[in-house]
């Protein structure tokens, strides 16, 4: 078969997507050099964060309520079971991401490369600083500071309101949080501080081993009473 120019030029448009890929692990729009691929990769490769229909990554699109709350439930779920592939952790920076200079967090509206590399970040944080429980340690997850479950509406359906159902059974999610309304309006930063907040206290009570006082008292219960004089 002969190949004519037009030909030629078809099969050209048909691989260029695959020429012009980005490396291994990471969607097409994100390059090797950005200052988020390596949390891009780790967090799409864990299945937190999913590229768009198009399979493009569209990092510097803002993050809804909604994508934050699936990923927050999906991460919480390997830091519960230790799936997490954990990193060495690094360093905080004095001044902040260069992401936000010159910004006010609470108010920033929150990109998706930025979500990848905070949450990235905290599970390396949480993974290598919380032991795991023992084997047969008990109970676990009974602490009674932590807030009860807080009521999802019903409105909250799909993979948001599965998500949101999921955190707030494991009392992950607590009352007044912002994410409650998992919906598409965008995330803002202090949503994400409150929900990390939220997530890592609530994993530190399935993680640990209650005990109790003498008394029968929980320690936790009798830590945040004043002591007697």
């Amino acid at each position: 078969m002969r190949f004519t120019g037009a030909t030629w030029f078809a099969v050209a448009l048909l691989l260029l997507p695959l020429l012009c890929a980005a490396s291994p692990g990471l969607p097409a729009d994100v390059a090797e050099s950005h200052w988020a691929a390596t949390a891009v990769r780790r967090a799409t490769g864990a299945g937190i964060l999913h590229p768009d229909a198009d399979h493009r990554f569209h990092g510097d699109r803002t993050a809804t309520r909604a994508e934050a709350v699936i990923a927050l439930a999906a991460l919480a779920r390997r830091l519960d079971a230790g799936s997490w592939v954990v990193a060495p952790s690094l360093a905080a920076s004095t001044d902040g991401p260069a992401v936000v200079a010159g910004k006010r967090w609470s108010t920033m509206a929150v990109s998706r490369f930025t979500l990848a590399s905070v949450l990235v970040r905290m599970a390396d944080y949480f993974a290598n600083g919380h032991p795991r429980p023992a084997a047969g340690s008990t109970d676990l997850g009974k602490s009674v500071v932590v807030p009860g479950a807080p009521k999802i509406s019903a409105t909250m359906k799909g993979p948001a309101g599965d998500a949101l159902r999921y955190l707030a059974s494991h009392r992950l999610i607590w009352p007044g949080s912002p994410l409650l309304t998992a919906d598409a309006s965008p995330l803002r930063g202090a949503a994400l501080s409150r929900a990390l907040h939220d997530l890592t206290a609530g994993l530190d009570n399935r993680l640990t081993e209650l005990g109790q006082n003498p008394d029968g008292s929980t320690k936790d219960s009798s830590f945040h009473k004043p002591k007697p004089r």
